[in-house]
């Protein structure tokens, strides 16, 4: 840097920090609102991950009509429930329940217990590799060929002190088809407090999943660059206080005397040459 550049340089220099000291109310002013901007952008900048969490949560809960804290309406396909025996019982049945499946069940026959109760045991098998719409098929097999087919999914005991006149078809061994096939018609209904419960839980658990994901993908691409620039133009934008007017006051002096340095030098130069 020759004489001229740095001269310059310095002037201007001292120049800025003359007129900050001499219109320190207005620099303040005039930073108080960069201040306000550039901590607009920090606040901004932390509530990237949660605004964008909040996004995908909304569209997942618009998606799929669960809303969280709130008791939405839902519709529930009408369904028709046929049950078919193999003691030749059947029945069919309108629902709107969701929980309720297709399955294959084998009841023994009512016996008495020690207690002098009525007992049967039920066994449920798990649906696959056959139709369940296979209705002959299915009800001409017994036991032997129902576990050859299907593996046992669970075994229930009833008892009941009285047989009614449905109980009946149970007073011998029974292969159970139940079919479950959705109808056309549907109907608005409320979800359940427990529902909603549920559902909230999952939606706030997922929140925090996606906004500590979206974090750590933010400080891998960005490395926080953004929040430290933000924090470095903030320090530029402080305050000028008694101490920093001090301080500003010190430094112009020394801008001063370099200047006046420089310049003698300068003078001596021209002087020998």
């Amino acid at each position: 840097m020759n004489n001229d550049i740095m001269i310059n340089t310095l002037t201007k220099q001292r120049d800025e920090i003359k007129d900050k000291i001499e219109n320190y109310k207005r620099y303040n002013q005039i930073n108080k609102i960069k201040r306000i901007i550039v901590k607009t952008g920090i606040a901004i900048d932390y509530a990237i991950p949660f605004i964008l969490s909040l996004i995908i949560i909304l569209n997942i809960s618009k998606k799929t009509n669960k809303t969280p804290f709130i008791i939405d309406d839902k519709e529930e396909r009408e369904k028709l429930e046929l049950i078919d025996t193999s003691s030749g019982y059947h029945k069919e049945d309108m629902h709107y329940e969701e929980n309720i499946n297709s399955k294959i069940e084998y009841s023994e026959k009512w016996k008495k217990n020690e207690y002098g109760l009525y007992e049967r045991k039920v066994t449920s098998y798990i649906i696959y590799d056959i139709d369940i719409n296979d209705k002959e098929k299915i009800l001409s097999m017994d036991k032997e060929e129902l576990e050859n087919h299907l593996i046992p999914l669970s075994e229930n005991i009833y008892t009941k002190e009285k047989l009614s006149e449905e109980d009946l078809i149970y007073s011998s061994d029974n292969v159970i088809l139940t079919r479950i096939i959705e109808t056309k018609n549907t109907k608005k209904v409320k979800e359940t407090k427990e529902e909603n419960i549920i559902t909230t839980a999952i939606y706030i658990i997922l929140f925090f999943i996606l906004e500590k994901g979206i974090k750590g993908i933010n400080k891998i691409i960005i490395r926080d660059k953004i929040k430290n620039k933000l924090n470095e133009i903030e320090y530029d934008y402080s305050e000028i206080d008694e101490e920093k007017l001090k301080e500003l006051k010190e430094i112009l002096e020394i801008r001063e005397e370099n200047l006046n340095l420089i310049g003698r030098k300068e003078d001596k130069h021209e002087y020998i040459r």
